[in-house]
């Protein structure tokens, strides 16, 4: 459960609202050290919030609208008993990394909407391996097959559990990595061995031992017993042969012959001495076969521990000595170990330090004494307590931007070389380092959406984690959406004005200015450009858009100093005529017309316009004149006298004609 998680919305609220703005929490991505939470792969668990507050800079709060959950690394059901979908049923698959998702939307009295994401990151465990070993051994049906009266020891193969625990299947039980066993009612038995790890997740094993009804040869004399001992083992029934071995720490001093019931051994270091007795024509046994294996602990001066060398920070290992019976034990860890359970017995359960801090070399260390016996001894063993490595960088990105994750050592925020990749939402692999780096540039231009930045160690060994991942939501890349009013063809050196028409309320623009051969970058609504004399000359405009400021789409204009031009309108004009003459070259330009000679017409308008009148006056050659930006342009005019009329008339005229 996660209790009170208050999130505020930073910055104004507008009163008009049209952008819905997203927000990303990831409640370990500013603190390193933390752990994420610790789960079982393929196990099932009860996650919820125990209250979410989320207000403004001033307190305000908001109307909750559409929550929901959501689950990488596994599934998520929502409990429908709670109104906002606090309460989950979360269902974990292989090991690895997981992440639960918590998206709510809220909305202000002015309407403007925010959508919040909490991220909850889980460090998925695998459980472990229940595997173990037997004497005497399983047999190729995967049976064990013992005697009725028969000594059976179990040992577990796996080290990386915490807790051991052996149900034998008639109604007894034991703890502990070894354990031993003796059946005396002839059946058929299922043993369980369950091995469980502190997040309460466990692999059982099934074994099925059948229990033959006849006893096998019993040895007597079998205790603990002293590195050094010289002792007499005796079968207490009679047989036509016996076949003894021992192990390769003990001495035969006497017996131990075909036709002998005993056999007397010295023993040498410990842990344990091992006998084994085969025997033929035994009327007392019946038909029941089996060899007697058994197994004799040795309290040596030095024994050697059993457990994990190399752990983790924060893990919890089971470390042990033989079951020496009548024997006392003490035990020490180091200062970064705490031991949780079993002081005194032979086996304990330590905690290992899980801190920011750089610990030096561990050790686990016993003594161990049997006063009966009159021997003991001591033992240690060094541990290594291994880094983690975390991955630093921004869990929120642009589409078509940028973000550089550095790869570090938990404990000494050293750069750790790593393979790094991008894995879409489907899993498949998007970009890769190729690689080991110790940092990467990502440019996300995979689409949008929900990405994960997976690191793997050059060195796994090394390292806890085979491999740790971050979640990145990368904001969609928005259009321009709007256009920009200014000119694009421009007279060098002088100054123009360009806008955004209908601006986006709520975002900012970033104008590029390429001015020959400088760059400059403004922020505005609107901007003013001094053109130098000489180009290139660029504009590209894009729109910032909440809550990262991430750049729309560009929109790019060319501007272009103004070209070759001419002048269009009669050139064959009369006196007293008006006539009109235009430009080839439009724009926000600045025309300066003039007519040659001066007194051989005037200009009719504004003769800063692209488009001009003249009144001629004058006969004879004429010139408009014209020009943009220091460049000229000549029309020939001929002005003409207009045509004198000729009357024609009769010589005379006739009364009353």
């Amino acid at each position: 459960m996660v209790d009170n998680v208050s999130l505020r919305v930073v910055g104004d609220l507008e009163t008009s609202c049209n952008v819905q703005h997203q927000r990303f929490f990831n409640p370990f991505a500013n603190n390193p050290d933390a752990n994420c939470y610790t789960a079982c792969a393929y196990s099932e668990a009860s996650f919820s919030l125990d209250s979410l507050m989320i207000s403004d800079n001033w307190g305000s709060y908001f109307q909750w609208l559409q929550p929901s959950w959501t689950m990488t690394g596994g599934t998520v059901e929502v409990s429908s008993s709670h109104p906002w979908a606090w309460e989950t049923r979360l269902t974990f698959d292989a090991p690895g990394e997981a992440t639960l998702y918590y998206q709510i939307q809220v909305e202000d009295d002015y309407a403007c909407q925010s959508i919040f994401t909490l991220a909850f990151c889980f460090d998925v465990l695998p459980p472990p391996e229940a595997s173990f070993s037997t004497q005497p051994a399983i047999n190729s049906a995967g049976i064990l097959e013992v005697c009725e009266g028969q000594s059976v020891y179990f040992e577990a193969e796996t080290l990386d559990a915490e807790t051991y625990s052996w149900l034998f299947g008639d109604g007894t039980a034991a703890s502990g990595i070894t354990a031993q066993h003796t059946y005396t009612t002839a059946g058929v038995y299922e043993l369980q061995f369950i091995a469980a790890n502190g997040c309460e997740c466990a692999d059982t094993s099934y074994l099925q031992v059948v229990v033959v009804g006849n006893e096998t040869p019993f040895v007597d004399c079998v205790a603990t017993i002293c590195e050094g001992t010289t002792t007499t083992y005796t079968a207490n029934t009679g047989c036509s042969s016996y076949l003894w071995e021992i192990s390769s720490n003990g001495t035969l001093v006497d017996g131990g012959t075909s036709t002998d019931d005993f056999i007397t051994v010295e023993w040498g270091s410990g842990p344990v001495g091992e006998i084994t007795l085969a025997t033929d024509g035994c009327p007392d046994l019946s038909d029941c076969n089996a060899v007697a294996y058994i197994q004799v602990p040795i309290v040596s001066a030095a024994a050697a521990i059993s457990g994990s060398e190399s752990v983790c920070k924060g893990s919890i290992e089971t470390y042990s000595l033989p079951p020496f019976e009548g024997t006392s034990f003490m035990w020490s860890v180091g200062g970064y170990g705490n031991i949780i359970a079993g002081q005194g017995t032979p086996s304990i359960t330590v905690e290992w330090y899980d801190g920011p801090e750089m610990p030096p070399a561990q050790w686990v260390q016993v003594t161990y004494d049997n006063c009966y016996l009159g021997c003991g001894g001591n033992a240690q063993m060094e541990v290594l307590i291994r880094s983690g490595y975390y991955l630093s960088g921004e869990i929120e990105a642009c589409e078509q931007g940028s973000t550089t994750f550095h790869v570090l050592n938990d404990q000494t925020h050293t750069p750790v070389p790593a393979f790094l990749a991008v894995l879409d939402d489907t899993g498949s692999i998007v970009w890769a380092s190729g690689m080991t780096v110790t940092s990467a540039l990502i440019d996300w231009d995979f689409g949008d959406g929900y990405f994960t930045v997976q690191a793997t160690p050059q060195d796994v060994d090394g390292f806890c984690q085979e491999a740790i991942s971050t979640r990145v939501y990368v904001y969609p890349q928005s259009p321009f959406a709007s256009s920009i009013d200014g000119s694009t063809i421009i007279c060098p050196g002088a100054a123009y004005t360009y806008s955004i028409n209908n601006p986006q309320q709520g975002d900012r623009y970033q104008w590029t200015i390429t001015n020959g051969a400088t760059t400059d970058i403004r922020y505005g609504n609107s901007i003013a450009v001094s053109w130098e004399a000489a180009g290139p000359y660029l504009l590209e405009v894009v729109r910032l858009v909440a809550p990262l400021s991430c750049p729309s789409q560009a929109e790019v204009i060319s501007v272009l100093p103004v070209p070759a031009f001419s002048i269009s309108g009669d050139a064959s004009v009369c006196t007293d005529q008006l006539a009109e003459y235009t430009s080839s070259q439009t724009g926000d330009l600045i025309y300066e017309w003039r007519i040659l000679p001066a007194t051989g017409g005037t200009i009719i308008g504004s003769p800063s316009d692209a488009f001009v009148q003249v009144l001629w006056h004058t006969e004879g050659p004429a010139q408009v004149q014209l020009s943009i930006c220091g460049q000229v342009a000549t029309l020939a005019v001929n002005v003409l006298m207009p045509p004198q009329p000729i009357v024609q008339y009769p010589v005379a005229l006739c009364p009353g004609s």
